[in-house]
This record gives C-alpha cells, structure tokens and sequence, in this order.
C-alpha cells in the first residue's frame, strides 16, 4: 500500500492487543492503597487498609490496624509475558509456593502447602486500579476477602477545565482505535492546565504513539506570549487501562511533565476514564485532578 505521494505508507499495527502488550500488573514498582473486607474463619469482618509496596518482583504488606490475610508475595524472577509462572504467597505461618496465570484483564493466583490452599482471582479497571477477591482453606476453616488496590497519589492536586477533559474524551473516542495524542499547555506555578492541542500520532498505532518533533515545535512556539507553556501530553488506551504502560514509563523521561491517560477499554465508550500522572524514578506516581466547571 502506498501513499498519495508514491512513498509507502504506514499501516495501523495489529499486534497482540489488550492486556498482553502491557505488562502484569502484581510486579509493577511503585505503590498502592489497598481497601475492603475480610471474612476471618471465626465468621468475623474486618474493614481492611494498606499500603503495598511492590518492587523487584516482591509486594510487602502494611496492614493499618488489623493485620490482613497475608504479608507479601514473590514473583518468580524468570517469566514470559502472557504466560503462567510461579510466584509465592507469605502468610504469618508458612509460605505457600503458587501459580499465576493471566487471562486478558483477569489474573488467576493459586498456592498451596500441605492442607493449606490460598487463591485469587483479580481484575484490571479502566481507572487503573485492581479488584481482588480471595479465599484462604486452613484445612477445614476458611477466610475469604474482596479489596480494590489503587496507586498512591501525590499530595499536589492539578486544575483542568471540564471542557478541555471533554475534548480529550471526543478526540480518543473519534480516533478509535489508533492512539490519540496532544499536548498540554497550562502554567507549572498555579498547576493549573488551560487547554489541550491537538497533535497527529506519527505512528498510525493501536498500541503506541510518537508526536512528530516537527510539530511539537510548531505548538510550542504558538504559545510565547500566552503566558502558558507546554506542562506535559495526553495520549488515549484503546484497549489498556488509564495508566502509563512499561512503553510509556520508558519514553517519560521529564519528571516535571504531566503525562495524560484516557481508556477505552470498558465497553461504554461513552464514558472514558482519564488518569493524570508523574513520573518520579521510574515510577508512574498519581496526580490528584480537580476538575472545573466552565
């Protein structure tokens, strides 16, 4: 296939979609907030808080008050993306040695020692957090929880107009389902972004995206004078969550930048989820986002 001007041109790239082209979210770095319940095997509930610490393949558990089901887990240091691998699960009495099996947006954990079984089941969101539910078989006996994990937030909150959120929206959804990216322009002081411009995604990609030089060039420069000035880009997920993926933690190379995801992976497209993030060695860190009416 060629273009209109003889040169060849680039196709949209079909690779492997979804899940798979992104990464396993339990060995992730960075941390999270973990919330919800806990059936213990006496019958009793427990309201449940932490904070989990996940990095080089291991996530530690601070238990906020009563201490949860477990303490932590170690993923095997040798795995094949989109392939089961072996991982372990840390209780306050044995350490179970498991299996993790990835299916699209879910992932399947089971481990075991003797008469002692531990499973889960957990689920990505389009937000970027993660939905877990799990059971615990002591021999006889057996505890059971549900929780969500979302990433921890950044204590500085950033403003954006209602109408610049929805234009991003319009632009993701209209390009459906290559990857829609922009600048944005605002004012590093107030933390406050003004508006978004509208940039073509080079790539013509369903799974990543690059903003020709050239015209990043171009908007800058049509902002002197404004009192605004480039604070950071947006880009959409057609088929992964609101978060930066391993491409793009690896590209995000400006820890004062502000990187924009908005995802279409949930079947009501009408209602896209957009995340904002920084990103401080090497880890995507949440931006708190308050919205403004116009």
């Amino acid at each position: 296939m060629t273009a209109e001007n003889g040169s060849k041109s680039i196709a949209p790239k079909t690779s492997k979609l979804g899940w798979d082209m992104d990464h396993v979210w339990l060995v992730r770095d960075g941390v999270w907030v973990l919330e919800g319940e806990w059936r213990r095997d006496d019958g009793h509930w427990s309201v449940l808080h932490a904070r989990v610490e996940i990095e080089a393949g291991k996530a530690h558990f601070q238990w906020e008050g009563e201490a949860g089901p477990y303490a932590g887990l170690e993923i095997a240091s040798l795995r094949s993306q989109g392939e089961p691998f072996g991982f372990s699960v840390l209780t306050d009495s044995v350490k179970l040695p498991g299996r993790l099996e990835t299916r699209g947006t879910r992932q399947f954990l089971a481990a075991r020692e003797g008469a002692v079984f531990w499973n889960e089941q957990a689920s990505q969101r389009a937000d970027g957090s993660v939905e877990v539910a799990g059971s615990l078989d002591l021999g006889g006996s057996l505890e059971t929880w549900q929780w969500s994990l979302r990433a921890e937030a950044l204590e500085e909150v950033w403003t954006i107009p209602a109408t610049v959120v929805a234009e991003i929206k319009v632009a993701a959804r209209a390009g459906s389902p290559i990857e829609q990216c922009g600048l944005l322009a605002g004012r590093f002081e107030e933390r406050e972004i003004v508006r978004q411009i509208p940039m073509q995604n080079a790539d013509q990609s369903e799974d990543h995206f690059t903003i020709d030089p050239t015209e990043q060039f171009r908007a800058t420069k049509s902002l002197r004078g404004s009192g605004t000035e480039v604070v950071g880009s947006w880009h959409s997920h057609p088929f992964s969550p609101a978060r930066l993926s391993d491409e793009d933690l690896s590209f995000a190379q400006d820890e004062t930048a502000l990187y924009v995801v908005v995802s279409l992976m949930d079947q009501d497209q009408h209602h896209p989820r957009l995340n904002i993030w920084k990103v401080e060695g090497g880890r995507a860190r949440l931006v708190p986002l308050r919205i403004r009416p116009d």
